[in-house]
């Protein structure tokens, strides 16, 4: 029998997921500026428990205070009022059986100016074509490097002990970790440059901290991009070599996404016409990746139907199927596929056809939607307003 999302897996930990659909990281920007879970924040992950997905992974929460990009994402700290409010996310998540997992991330060059006093980056190379929105980054010192690395590591031993099934390391869409893989970010002469193996040698190190340092029942994912989509980035052939990389490190998921905020393919862009048609945008490199992986893939981005879902899982490119966009749209859409395979996602407003506008309308009007199931336990539905959207999110995006 070939695999559907109905269908249970057992990750390389031991641990058995109830379906394949995953209700992948989105940025909820609904933490107080102090980085605390709120009610707001536990009452979205208490709509979206109820969707039937199979695991359930929260928006990027930040190792420290130093590492955020912006005010409303958690920032995870061992202080015991932030622990118990942690551990009832963990338990909302897990009320209805989905597995619980963080994703661990820091923002490195990606900061609003606002965000922190300083930036850091592997290299003091600024984001272009945002202009007074982000700073040059100072690049770090390699005893920094190491902090980071040990963050990490207490970031996921604190998420653990709050109730959490696993974590998942953020090494995608430009963010710090993203930037030491790409040689158009990371341009150091040490041992945390160079080569692929040293640009991934925070990354990897991370992973083996984690490893050693937590008990196995504990489920470790990554999310690495196929590409950057830049001219000099990184490509997919560093990809397919890091795929090779991580087989050793004790994974139980890898996830696929792409891009980063100069180049938005997570969004969508800077992907062939022959990508979108097939749905899902990274499934051509996840055909690619199987023969390098005995590590359970999983593509977030594009799926919109249950035959699109359920023919890449027969095909064997991927073993989990991300969602993420028609989640905020529909909470309960995962439910629908498991009891339709004819399920199509809601479409959302058509675009205006003017790519940076359209970015920037698309991200916030989705955002509105989380912030309307979180105080209403509904979307607004596919015809809200985008500049109503603008008007009441970009305020907690950027102040």
């Amino acid at each position: 029998m070939s695999p559907g999302v109905k269908q249970q897996l057992t990750l390389p930990n031991g641990t058995s997921l109830t379906n394949r659909l995953v209700k992948a990281a989105t940025e909820e920007l609904l933490a107080n500026r102090e980085g605390e879970v709120t009610q707001d924040l536990l009452n979205l992950y208490g709509v979206w428990s109820r969707s039937g997905a199979g695991m359930i992974i929260t928006g990027n929460m930040f190792i420290s205070r130093e590492a955020m990009s912006r005010f409303g994402s958690v920032v995870l700290r061992d202080e015991a009022a932030f622990k118990t409010r942690l551990a009832t996310l963990a338990s909302t998540i897990k009320q209805h059986g989905s597995k619980a997992i963080v994703q661990l991330n820091h923002a490195g060059r990606q900061a609003l100016r606002n965000a922190k006093t300083e930036v850091v980056a592997p290299s003091a190379i600024p984001l272009k074509g945002f202009g007074p929105l982000f700073v040059t980054p100072r690049a770090l010192e390699e005893a920094e490097i190491e902090t980071i690395i040990a963050q990490f590591v207490k970031a996921a031993r604190l998420c653990w002990d709050a109730g959490f099934d696993g974590v998942e390391v953020h090494a995608a869409h430009g963010y710090l970790l993203s930037q030491f893989l790409s040689p158009l970010t990371n341009q150091r002469r040490d041992r945390w440059g160079g080569s692929l193996e040293g640009r991934a040698r925070a990354f990897l190190t991370i992973l083996e901290g984690i490893r050693r340092d937590l008990p196995r029942e504990l489920i470790l994912g990554v999310k690495i991009n196929s590409a950057d989509f830049q001219r000099g980035g990184f490509e997919e052939g560093d990809a397919l070599e890091l795929i090779r990389l991580l087989q050793a490190k004790g994974l139980d998921f890898i996830e696929i996404s792409g891009g980063s905020y100069e180049s938005l393919a997570m969004a969508g862009r800077a992907l062939g016409v022959s990508t979108k048609k097939r749905e899902a945008y990274f499934l051509d490199f996840a055909h690619k990746a199987r023969p390098l992986s005995k590590v359970p893939l999983m593509v977030t981005g594009g799926f919109r139907t249950a035959s699109g879902m359920n023919k890449a899982l027969a095909d064997d490119a991927v073993d989990l199927i991300g969602l993420a966009r028609p989640m905020l749209l529909e909470p309960d859409f995962p439910q629908r596929v498991l009891n339709d395979d004819t399920a199509v996602a809601c479409a959302p407003r058509d675009r205006l056809g003017i790519k940076k506008l359209d970015d920037m309308l698309q991200t916030f009007w989705y955002k509105r939607q989380m912030t309307a199931i979180a105080r209403h336990g509904r979307s607004l539905g596919p015809r809200a307003s985008r500049w109503g959207a603008i008007l009441l999110e970009l305020p907690k995006a950027i102040f």
